[in-house]
Parts: C-alpha cells; sequence; structure tokens
C-alpha cells in the first residue's frame, strides 16, 4: 500500500480542482473530491444547528481526509477480488437517488452544487456499491452469533434493554357554555368519546 499526499489539505485549504491532495496506489484523491466531502459533512454538523467551532473544523477536516483514503483502499480491495457491478444496478440505484427530489430540476441542481455530473454520481455509486459487497462478503457474512453469546450479552446489559413504565393518557376537552342545558351537555360529551375512539 502506497499513499502520498500531494499538499495537506490541513494546511493549505482550497487547491485548484483539478490539483490532488493524496494519492493512494497511485490513484489521485483530488482536491474537488476532498472540497466536496468537506462540504458535505459541514452540512451534515451544521443540520445539528450550529457551525463547527476551528478545533472541530480541523477534526472534521482531518477525518474526511482519512475517510477518503478508506474509501479508496476499499475500492481497490474491492477491484483486486474481482467485484464487479452491474451496470442496471447502478441505474436503479441512480433512479431511486433521483426519486428523493419532487423535480428533475431540483436533482440536477444538487448534482451541480456538489459539482458532480450524471456520470460522476453514477461511478460514485458504482463505487459505494463495490465497497458495500466487499465488507458484506469479508466480514458481514463471516460473522455468527450463538445464541448463548447472544443471551451472554443480553443478561450482561440488562439496563440497555429496560424501558420504564409509561402512561399514555389524552383528555379532550369541549368546551361548553355554563348556562347550556342537558342535551347540549350529553351532545359535548358524545362528541368527546368520539374523539378518543378514532
Amino acid at each position: 500500500m502506497s499513499i502520498t499526499w500531494a499538499a495537506s489539505p490541513l494546511l493549505t485549504g482550497s487547491q485548484a480542482a483539478s490539483g490532488k491532495v493524496a494519492a493512494v496506489n497511485e490513484t489521485a484523491i483530488t482536491q474537488a473530491d476532498f472540497d466536496r466531502e468537506v462540504e458535505l459533512a459541514q452540512r451534515r454538523f451544521a443540520g445539528r444547528g450550529r457551525s463547527p467551532g476551528d478545533s472541530e473544523l480541523l477534526a472534521l477536516i482531518q477525518e474526511v481526509f482519512e475517510n477518503l483514503i478508506n474509501r479508496e483502499l476499499l475500492y481497490q480491495e474491492s477491484q483486486n477480488r474481482g467485484i464487479k457491478i452491474e451496470e442496471i444496478t447502478i441505474t436503479e440505484q441512480y433512479e431511486l437517488l433521483k426519486k428523493r427530489f419532487p423535480h428533475e430540476t431540483g436533482f440536477r441542481n444538487a448534482l451541480s452544487k456538489l459539482n458532480f455530473s450524471e456520470t460522476g454520481m453514477k461511478l460514485q455509486i458504482k463505487r459505494d456499491l463495490a465497497i458495500q459487497q466487499l465488507i458484506t462478503k469479508q466480514f458481514v457474512q463471516k460473522v455468527t452469533i450463538t445464541d448463548k453469546e447472544s443471551k451472554a450479552y443480553y443478561d450482561s446489559h440488562l439496563q440497555a434493554f429496560r424501558r420504564p413504565e409509561q402512561v399514555r393518557a389524552s383528555h379532550i376537552l369541549i368546551s361548553v357554555d355554563g348556562s347550556a342545558d342537558e342535551a347540549q351537555k350529553a351532545a359535548a360529551r358524545k362528541k368527546s368519546k368520539t374523539f378518543r375512539r378514532s
């Protein structure tokens, strides 16, 4: 395995989009890929309602950089093991992604903001599916957990499986004028019972 850095993304900030920030076994991780992943990570962080501070941003950038290298290593390993993803599978995943958007225009705008073409997105899907298949074949399918191990885990983590008693109560109050007669009060009670059933 060979990893080389063309420039440290932690120190230099954004470079030309055609530049590379690292090479993994002679495959470039481009500045454009790096910038896109940092942007996505910052959006996820902002989804929590705040922007990252300086130390958090530095940690986020470092994590993105390491994730890109790890993903490239996993993809290369998937190719070394002969994992192939059918074109029809890639197209199906692409179409599912498009359906998350109410209109084609919104989807195209989202791709554009991420500096992705249709071809680039399909390549990303292909790479992600190959990595997923590698992990499934090499790790998930080989993991076996016996009933005895499951019980032992459950017994040693009882607190995680306990739920406190819960009570659900609801009241539906129907306003009735103080001077209402018995028929009006009965109608309000009947309406209240109807709401409780639904």
